[in-house]
C-alpha cells in the first residue's frame, strides 16, 4: 500500500483479535468494519495504519483488500443532486455486488436512509 490507497478491512471477530492492535480493539468493534472503505495511512512496525474519517487503527495487513478511491471521504460536505441541498458523508462503504463504494449521509442534523452513489452527488463550488 502506499499513500492515497483505500481498502477493505473486511475483519470479523471469528478472524481474531490478533489482527487489530490491542489499543484500537474496542474502537474498531464499535466501527463494525466489513464493508466500510478505508485509507491507508502509514505501516507502523507489524502494523498498517488505516483510517475512516478522522478515526485511525492498527492492523495486520493480511486482510487488507485494495480498492478504488472514493470519490468522497467521510465527514466532506457534498451537495445532493436530485434535492439540491448540502449533506456530509458519514459513511463510505464498498457494494460487494457492484463492486464500488457508496455514501451514507446526513443532512440538516439528521441521517438520511437513502444510498448515494458518486453521480448522485456533487462536491460544492467553495466562495
Amino acid at each position: 500500500m502506499s499513500d492515497g490507497s483505500w481498502l477493505l478491512y473486511p475483519w470479523f471477530e471469528e478472524d481474531g483479535a490478533s489482527l487489530v492492535h490491542a489499543d484500537d480493539l474496542a474502537a474498531f468493534r464499535k466501527l463494525s468494519p466489513y464493508g466500510k472503505v478505508f485509507q491507508w495511512v502509514e505501516e507502523e512496525a507489524d502494523w498498517t495504519v488505516i483510517a475512516y474519517g478522522e478515526q485511525r487503527f492498527r492492523v495486520r495487513p493480511s486482510l487488507a483488500m485494495p480498492v478504488a478511491a472514493p470519490s468522497f471521504r467521510v465527514g466532506q460536505t457534498v451537495l445532493v443532486r436530485r434535492h439540491q441541498r448540502a449533506a456530509r458523508i458519514v459513511e463510505v462503504q464498498w457494494h460487494y455486488l457492484r463492486e464500488r463504494p457508496f455514501f451514507l449521509v446526513e443532512a440538516a442534523g439528521r441521517r438520511v436512509k437513502t444510498r448515494y452513489w458518486a453521480e448522485d452527488l456533487e462536491a460544492p463550488v467553495g466562495p
